[in-house]
């Protein structure tokens, strides 16, 4: 980075952040923090969101140290869905760090090493729990660092049940439900007559379609799901069906199919849409939002992007928006409405929610991840060509 770009770059990116930011050149790459008088400063940390399969996660000291103060913290969701702070799991101090120590954490065995030096804790608790928020705090001189960091164990094939929709994937399903974003696509593009859920969850938006009139009829892969969906619109509208193994199990065809979140978690979402192809009637109605493996995001993070954090997502390396605008031509859908200039990040650190907070509010980054389909999820509306 040259000193001038490096000058009008700094320039730009504190009129966005409303606060003086400094570059430090780590590997050929920035480290913005804030240095905002009487406050901590933020922490340059490299460091691990996914759990590896052992349940490990990794930091990278990019400065020297001292006083390390480590917590590990269950995470848990306030009425709002932010991140805070739940039970200590772990908790531990250290003299001292030097640039590229590594410090390891099981986050299932709440065991912690620097280097290859095992670390005596001060609380030791082995979590039930999925995800887990940390706070790192150390002293440079005089000032005073500290990080807060979310991570997530991996799961591997477990099913989808109750711990999913309240817990594991969602905080609560329920409660974060955007019935208000289907009501107005249903009113946007004039949606109505028999309509198909794929993916229905607990039943909600099959409920509220219901409500608005249509003919309306759901299914999904959870045993859990279908339970719950049955108690909202009865046994007869739902069906607990797994399409990557069988054909859609209701008879007819269908002018609206809803697929909100679902085609990510396809083993073969080709496939996935030949079926639902199949099941639309001529001029039927396809909405679709997705997860998008072309965006800047997964660029940026790889195995770390928001995308990995469900482990029901067998299918989302496989759909991207050149993949689906592909798949739709092909199947004889027109596209009517298509979106993806959005950022999906969640966790407590301030580094990443300040980039989702720049992406969300500043008009021209909206526009460059429109432009280029970086965002990370799709929303597309298609109409099906008459046969």
């Amino acid at each position: 980075m040259t000193a001038r770009f490096r000058s009008i770059s700094k320039s730009i990116a504190s009129k966005m952040l409303g606060r003086e930011i400094y570059f430090f050149p780590t590997e050929n790459r920035p480290i913005v923090f804030s240095a905002e008088p009487d406050t901590l400063y933020l922490l340059p940390l490299c460091y691990s969101y996914r759990a590896s399969s052992e349940g490990t996660i990794t930091y990278e000291f990019l400065e020297d140290g001292k006083d390390l103060e480590y917590e590990l913290f269950e995470l848990e969701f306030t009425d709002k869905f932010r991140g805070v702070n739940g039970l200590l799991c772990l908790s531990f101090s250290y003299p001292s760090v030097e640039r590229g120590d590594t410090l390891r954490i099981n986050i299932t065995d709440s065991m912690a090493w620097l280097n290859s030096k095992l670390i005596t804790s001060k609380a030791h608790y082995r979590s039930p729990g999925r995800k887990f928020n940390a706070q790192i705090r150390l002293q440079q001189g005089e000032k005073f660092f500290s990080r807060s960091c979310t991570h997530y164990l991996q799961y591997a094939d477990k099913p989808i049940a109750r711990d999913y929709y309240f817990g594991d994937d969602y905080s609560d399903y329920p409660k974060q439900t955007d019935i208000n974003g289907a009501l107005k696509l249903v009113n946007q593009f004039s949606l109505q007559g028999r309509l198909l859920e794929i993916g229905c969850a607990l039943g909600i938006y099959t409920s509220a379609f219901l409500n608005m009139g249509f003919d309306a009829y759901g299914l999904d892969i959870s045993e859990f799901a279908i339970q719950e969906a049955e108690k909202r619109i009865g046994s007869e509208r739902v069906a607990l069906c797994d399409l990557d193994e069988s054909e859609i199990p209701f008879h007819g065809t269908f002018n609206v199919i809803w697929m909100w979140d679902v085609l990510e978690h396809s083993r073969d979402p080709y496939r996935l849409l030949q079926k639902v192809t199949r099941a639309a009637s001529p001029d039927a109605r396809l909405i679709i939002r997705t997860a998008n493996a072309n965006s800047l995001t997964h660029r940026l993070f790889g195995d770390d992007w928001e995308g990995f954090t469900d482990y029901s997502h067998y299918g989302i390396e496989q759909v991207s928006d050149k993949s689906l605008a592909h798949w739709l031509g092909e199947l004889g859908w027109k596209q009517d409405f298509w979106e993806c200039n959005s950022v999906w990040i969640e966790g407590v650190d301030p580094v990443l929610h300040r980039l989702r907070e720049a992406f969300g509010r500043l008009p021209e980054l909206k526009t460059l991840l429109s432009e280029r389909n970086l965002g990370d999820l799709i929303l597309v509306v298609a109409t099906k060509n008459e046969s």
